[in-house]
């Protein structure tokens, strides 16, 4: 044995693990409208699922989190937030995608915003970008009326 094989050692495979109703929760969980991303993922684990019956601990964790994630009560929340975003939110997030626009801070997500008037960012994104100290300070000012007379 090499001197580089004593110091780095092989790591050991993770315990593999049987998935309860494994093939049923695949099942259901492809039939859902997953985002391109998750569905290959999804599809990844699920191939390897079907090689040997068995998946790791953190697999079966990321299976677990998909299903709630595609779960109906949290469609039915996404949705929610979908109609007070459009109702409610997005002079904010105009607000502070004008703002983060001049910055490398956000840029995809404020492009986005100020750009596509059906984008919908998450309620996480929502909440990075207009609830941090430097937004509520550009919302601040961008909404209360000026301090002195103009031309003044």
């Amino acid at each position: 044995m090499s001197y580089w094989h004593q110091m780095y050692r092989r790591p050991t495979r993770s315990p593999r693990l049987e998935v309860k109703n494994g093939e049923a929760r695949f099942k259901s969980l492809m039939d859902k409208k997953l985002t391109e991303k998750d569905r290959s993922f999804a599809e990844s684990l699920k191939r390897q699922f079907e090689d040997g019956g068995t998946l790791t601990a953190k697999q079966i964790e990321c299976v677990e989190k998909m299903e709630q994630r595609y779960s109906p009560e949290a469609q039915l929340k996404r949705e929610r937030w979908a109609q007070s975003y459009k109702a409610e939110h997005r002079a904010t997030a105009l607000i502070c995608a004008n703002y983060y626009a001049t910055t490398s801070y956000f840029r995809d997500l404020s492009v986005k915003i100020a750009t596509d008037e059906d984008f919908v960012p998450t309620e996480k994104q929502f909440n990075a970008m207009t609830k941090n100290k430097y937004a509520l300070k550009a919302i601040k000012a961008a909404t209360e009326p000026p301090a002195f007379p103009i031309g003044s």
